[in-house]
């Protein structure tokens, strides 16, 4: 049987057409929209477990120190004075109430809010609390409280707080709060 050919009719396969290879410019737009909108959302929340690890460390170390005042105290077998420098943001331990005698400080960064501004405290070498230069014992429990800049002007949530109190025998307690 043989296969005659008209005119205007054509029978022949057309041709596989071959894939291409690669994106479309529309595609690659797509994924690097998803990938800023990941990175938006990462750089948002890993910023703000910063500040809160910031707030969370200058804490422990304000504890940190005044746990140490009874130690250092002991060591030199004298009574230590703990004053607080708003100018420098300082705390320091010194063998004198003026503070030039300073044997261990700490600095505390610009972003804490530190409120109300530690008192000026004498530790003896028992451990004991006494305001200033007082020959009486600290009546009742001194408390610091520490937060973070940017959680009191409200970019950051939630309001976290830390409350430092000093017992009248040196004990030191931190507790956090969130509100």
């Amino acid at each position: 049987m043989e296969t005659t050919h008209r005119p205007g009719c054509d029978l022949q396969q057309p041709e596989p057409r071959q894939l291409e290879h690669g994106m479309t410019l529309v595609e690659v737009l797509v994924v690097l929209a998803v990938f800023g909108l990941i990175i938006g959302v990462a750089y948002v929340n890993l910023g703000a477990m910063y500040q809160k690890y910031r707030l969370d460390q200058g804490s422990s170390n304000f504890k940190s120190f005044y746990e140490a005042v009874p130690g250092i105290a002991r060591t030199q077998n004298r009574d230590i004075f703990v004053t607080w420098n708003g100018g420098s943001r300082t705390l320091a331990a010194s063998t004198d109430q003026a503070g030039t005698q300073v044997l261990e400080q700490i600095q505390i960064p610009d972003y804490l809010v530190v409120n109300p501004a530690p008192s000026a405290m004498r530790c003896d070498t028992t451990g004991r609390a006494y305001v200033g230069a007082a020959t009486n014992m600290m009546g009742a429990v001194a408390t610091t409280t520490i937060t973070h800049q940017k959680m009191v002007d409200g970019y950051l949530t939630p309001r976290i707080t830390y409350r430092i109190s000093l017992t009248p025998l040196w004990h030191v307690r931190m507790q956090r709060e969130v509100q």
